[in-house]
């Protein structure tokens, strides 16, 4: 038999709870923790798996908003920042205050214009070049994306809005008011004159001697009283003279008396005839049968007048010009029978002819009556261009070119402006007004009414409408072509003159959402408005430049129009700014509640390491103590028996 007086088993048991305390102090104290699983607390588990979500959720609400707040700060600092749209919009306003200088020339304004464009430009540049995750921040990326079926409209989303389709019909863009000339100034030349003939009548021509030669002379008058004799073959200056003073040609004694009447340029011509006491002569021209051949007139020459040919030498040959009747040479000196082509810049615009006339002479001058409007040959007059608000008055006269009437309508620039363009052979003189629609009507008039009649100019049927469309049933109108009254939040642009049957134009929402908690609810829109040129009105409908400094008037449509765009964007870089901050504010609340959140895990959750140190010591010593005691078992044993006297046997 065999006796055990100390209990094993029990240390044995003592031994496993020790070393498992121990290893669970051990654990917590490596890991910090002093839950590390279900078993470490049973009763809070759920709650702090409950806790630990919250926390990991918050800190991807506080990344997602502190991406929404970047976003806004990158809108906010392109709208109000340094050199963005709000500066570049002001420096536009002052450009259009400037161009108020009365000082100022039309050159020093088509530069502020040109700098002004340019700077509508930058704002292009800006709002479609300006990114955030490669999504466009200002051209309706992070608003509304807006197709149309027809490139002939456009829309723009002014503000959020819901996915929507609009269907549009019987749509017309705006037009001009426009008066065009109806009779067509196609040039016509009646028969030339003897224009050296009508400078005068010839006195008593009286001769004495006998020719020793035979040859041809052109007398031609410097004023009433001198004149100059040239060799016809030659063109070389021969004698001078005066009336009633002897002059002698190849030994004839000849006398002009000044019996006559003789203005410059009145000419005679004689020959001589060898061994005869006499001279041919006759007043005016020497050439005969002249005729212009092969003509091919410009659109734009002058409009009913005169113009001159003149015929001299040009080195040894006689060669002819024209020159218009303020003496302005209108091309090069040609070879008689040659064809001439008038400069571009004269009278008669680059036309072409050919002057054919027999036997000419030096000094011949050919008067030719040119045009198709007949009744403009008078000295000129004026004609009147009417708005609805205001007129100006243009002054003409025969000897105008198109393209003078042209200029001088467009030096206003305030009622209208006028164009040459050709259709087919027909060439038009168009008055447009400045303003589209119906607000842009206007009248041609003149007091005697012969520059409108005679040009047939008047008004060009269906312009000057006002543009519309059609939407559910309900016609819409508008003076410029842009409608921002059909569907709400959205600026629809017609392109003037059109005409499309039906378009539709699909409203896509891009605006996101930013949960405000973890739960996904409380969401917080997030939207930037469309600030391109196109949706701020700085470009119009056809995309030109609206911004318009050429006169007092536009200058003031201008200022209004800038002004109303800086209150536009400046309402939403205020919103901007706004939205930032509410998000910076919301991101400092979830921090705090994060803060408290990980307070109270940590609470739950972390080890306290001066109590689990004790724990540690307390558990060593007792495992030490209880794996001695179980390494004395049998000593303890052999000497408790023999001091009772018993004999153990081991076996």
């Amino acid at each position: 038999m065999k006796i055990d007086f100390i209990p094993a088993n029990g240390i044995l048991n003592s031994i496993n709870n020790f070393t498992n305390a121990v290893n669970s102090s051990v654990e917590k104290l490596s890991t910090g923790k002093r839950i590390n699983n279900a078993s470490d607390s049973p009763s809070e588990i759920s709650f702090t798996a409950r806790l630990k979500a919250a926390i990991d959720s918050q800190k991807t609400l506080l990344n997602n908003i502190q991406d929404g707040i970047s976003l806004f700060q990158t809108a906010d600092y392109s709208l109000s920042g340094s050199s963005g749209l709000l500066d570049i919009l002001n420096t536009i306003r002052e450009k259009v205050v400037e161009a108020g200088n009365v000082t100022l020339t039309s050159s020093d304004i088509n530069n502020i214009q040109n700098e002004i464009n340019d700077l509508i430009d930058e704002i292009d540049n800006i709002t479609t070049s300006i990114e955030f995750n490669t999504k466009k921040v200002f051209n309706g990326d992070y608003l509304a994306t807006v197709t149309s079926s027809s490139p002939y409209i456009n829309a723009y989303p002014l503000d959020k809005m819901d996915t929507v389709t609009i269907e549009l019909s019987t749509i017309t863009g705006a037009s001009y008011h426009k008066y065009q000339n109806s009779v067509q100034p196609n040039p016509t030349v009646s028969a030339t004159t003897d224009y050296t003939a009508t400078l005068g009548t010839l006195g008593t021509v009286s001769t004495s001697g006998t020719a020793s030669a035979s040859n041809s002379y052109e007398i031609i008058f410097q004023d009433s009283s001198s004149f100059n004799v040239y060799d016809n073959s030659t063109g070389t200056l021969v004698t001078s003279s005066t009336t009633d003073t002897p002059f002698t040609l190849d030994g004839v004694t000849i006398t002009i008396s000044s019996g006559g009447t003789y203005s410059a340029n009145y000419k005679i011509y004689l020959d001589t005839t060898s061994g005869s006491a006499t001279v041919s002569y006759a007043e005016g021209n020497r050439g005969t049968s002249p005729s212009i051949s092969n003509a091919t007139w410009s659109s734009d020459v002058m409009l009913n007048s005169y113009f001159y040919i003149k015929t001299d030498f040009d080195g040894s040959t006689l060669k002819y010009n024209v020159f218009d009747k303020d003496n302005n040479a209108m091309g090069n000196w040609t070879t008689i029978g040659s064809q001439f082509t008038a400069f571009s810049d004269s009278k008669l615009a680059g036309s072409t002819f050919t002057f054919n006339v027999t036997d000419p002479g030096k000094g011949d001058i050919w008067k030719i009556d040119f045009g198709s409007y007949n009744s403009l040959s008078t000295s000129g007059g004026t004609f009147v261009i009417e708005g609805l608000n205001n007129s100006i008055t243009v002054s003409w006269n025969g000897n105008d070119r198109l393209s003078d009437i042209v200029n001088r309508i467009n030096s206003y620039n305030d009622v209208a402006s006028a164009t040459i363009t050709t259709s087919g052979s027909n060439t038009y003189l168009v008055i447009k007004s400045l303003e589209k629609g119906s607000a842009g009507k206007i009248r041609i008039y003149d007091s005697l009414g012969n520059f409108t009649s005679t040009l047939g100019l008047s008004e060009v049927s269906n312009t000057g409408v006002d543009a519309s469309l059609t939407y559910n049933g309900i016609t819409y109108t508008s003076p410029n072509g842009e409608f921002n009254n059909v569907v709400n939040n959205i600026l629809i642009k017609v392109k003037d003159e059109s005409n499309v049957n039906n378009a539709v134009i699909s409203i896509i929402n891009k605006s996101t959402i930013i949960p405000l908690n973890i739960n996904g609810t409380t969401p917080l829109e997030v939207y930037i408005k469309d600030m391109t040129p196109e949706a701020l009105g700085l470009k119009d409908v056809n995309g030109d430049y609206a911004i318009d400094i050429s006169t007092s008037s536009s200058r003031e449509k201008s200022l209004s129009l800038i002004d109303s765009i800086i209150e536009k964007v400046s309402t939403e870089a205020s919103r901007v700014g706004s939205m930032e901050n509410v998000l910076s504010y919301h991101l400092d609340q979830i921090t705090s509640n994060n803060t408290a959140l990980n307070s109270s895990y940590s609470n739950h959750m972390d080890t306290d390491i001066a109590e689990e140190l004790a724990k540690l010591t307390v558990n060593q010593m007792l495992l030490n103590s209880a794996t001695t005691m179980l390494t004395k078992r049998e000593e303890i044993t052999t000497t408790v028996m023999t001091l009772l006297g018993i004999n153990i046997k081991t076996s």
